[in-house]
């Protein structure tokens, strides 16, 4: 009975080899494969259709380190490493960080950007935040709105009325948190 149940436990391995071994040779393209377009009807490349993006790529296309925030301040120390995220997503906690990636640029993972375009693309990553009137407001709402509940919430106790209003703040402040948020997917 022992030697039949080894000989179907190495048959049954041998299978499980041989079948992930066929389906292994049977994929044509792995994820770091370039693949060709379909091409259009005069040989330029056909770009239609859904695309997106199942990895980091939709934060930045080339590597880049993992940052607590989509936009960060210096913080304490003047160091690169040290910096901080700025207000307006620090109330976003942990959905407004930012995963490390490899990035999926070919070659030497780099843009070849001119020297005016790098200089534009890395002041728009340092200023966009400042540069939209909405989320500028919206974090301003959120920051009064804070200072509101947290005054309530510094009183002993709340009337009927006083609590109604304290949940009603939390409420707006918790859509405006979420529009913020949208508005920052956007920018990804």
């Amino acid at each position: 009975m022992r030697r039949w149940f080894n000989g179907s436990m190495v048959a049954a391995a041998l299978a499980g080899a041989a079948a992930s071994a066929v389906i292994s040779l049977s994929v044509s393209h792995t994820a770091g494969q370039g693949v060709r377009p379909a091409r259009t009807a005069n040989g330029q490349p056909n770009f239609n259709g859904v695309w997106q993006a199942l990895n980091e790529a939709n934060w930045d296309l080339q590597a880049h380190e993992a940052r607590a925030g989509m936009v960060t301040q210096k913080g304490v120390y003047d160091y690169a490493y040290a910096r901080v995220p700025a207000a307006p997503v620090l109330a976003l906690g942990a959905a407004a960080g930012v995963p490390g990636s490899l990035g999926v640029v070919e070659g030497d993972g780099q843009i070849p950007y001119r020297p005016e375009a790098a200089a534009i693309k890395k002041e728009n990553n340092e200023n966009w935040i400042d540069r939209d009137p909405e989320l500028r407001h919206l974090h301003d709402e959120h920051v009064q709105l804070e200072k509101q509940i947290a005054q309530m919430n510094h009183k002993g106790f709340l009337n009927a009325d006083e609590e109604v209003e304290r949940k009603r703040l939390q409420k707006v402040k918790l859509a405006g948190k979420d529009r913020m948020m949208q508005i920052l997917t956007r920018y990804r």
